[in-house]
């Protein structure tokens, strides 16, 4: 089990020389046997989506494997920029080209996706404020379009809904900022990486932006491009507000 941090790490390394020991054989004899089973049990049990240590065998010696989970999201590709660049240019224009809020809505979220966001939510303020309605969904369960949240229950969304600002959760402050937001929204965006930006319109808060790529770290390129596209959007929630101005 050690060997899926790295055969070199003081646990493995621990393990091999206590079978030394154990067995009175030298502790490169030993070595080479444990190395010969990993190959042997590669051959017989390796996976394309599991890893196996013996992988590591044919590695530099001082290089440790990092887990997937660890790593940042890959930045999303040339075509994936294309189709954001669009969905943006297409929230910029004046006048505003949306039928209505729905429409423009989808063009945010798809915006959203394009620029690496594996799961989003796109949330609508009443009159009030008291309650945030999802507007669209991509990424997550087919119930979650019909989420309704009361806001008094969450102070993160009572201080995101004052105006205009952005959250992102990473590991180091996750369990603070996680506690204050509601339930539903900790289960349906598991993980430590999240960013959370509210919109405004007319000085007052419309909008709230839910999006993550599964929970791990962020490809940065898709964090600039998030930033960009909550602009263009309030761009556009502005134009569609007072298209008759």
């Amino acid at each position: 089990m050690s060997a899926q941090e790295s055969w070199t790490c003081p646990h493995t390394q621990r393990w091999q020389f206590l079978t030394a020991l154990y067995l009175q054989q030298p502790l490169a004899e030993v070595q080479q046997q444990v190395h010969q089973q990993a190959v042997t049990s590669a051959r017989t049990t390796l996976m394309p989506d599991l890893w196996h240590p013996a992988l590591s065998l044919i590695w530099p010696w001082h290089v440790q494997k990092i887990h997937r989970g660890l790593l940042p999201a890959p930045p999303p590709t040339a075509e994936a920029l294309a189709v954001w660049r669009s969905r943006c240019t297409e929230l910029l224009m004046e006048p505003s080209r949306f039928a209505n809020a729905m429409h423009l809505t989808t063009c945010a979220k798809e915006a959203l996706v394009a620029s690496g966001m594996q799961r989003v939510m796109l949330l609508m303020t009443d009159r009030a404020q008291s309650t945030l309605r999802v507007h669209q969904v991509d990424g997550l369960p087919k119930d979650a379009a019909n989420l309704s949240l009361d806001v008094v229950h969450s102070t993160m969304l009572q201080r995101l809904l004052e105006k205009s600002a952005q959250v992102r959760f990473t590991p180091d402050n996750h369990a603070q900022f996680s506690a204050l937001l509601p339930p539903i929204l900790r289960r349906l965006f598991n993980g430590e990486h999240l960013l959370l930006r509210s919109l405004s319109c007319n000085g007052k808060v419309v909008m709230l932006m839910v999006a993550d790529q599964g929970g791990g770290p962020f490809s940065e390129t898709t964090v600039q491009a998030f930033g960009k596209t909550a602009q263009c959007i309030e761009k556009a929630l502005h134009c569609f507000t007072n298209r008759g101005a």
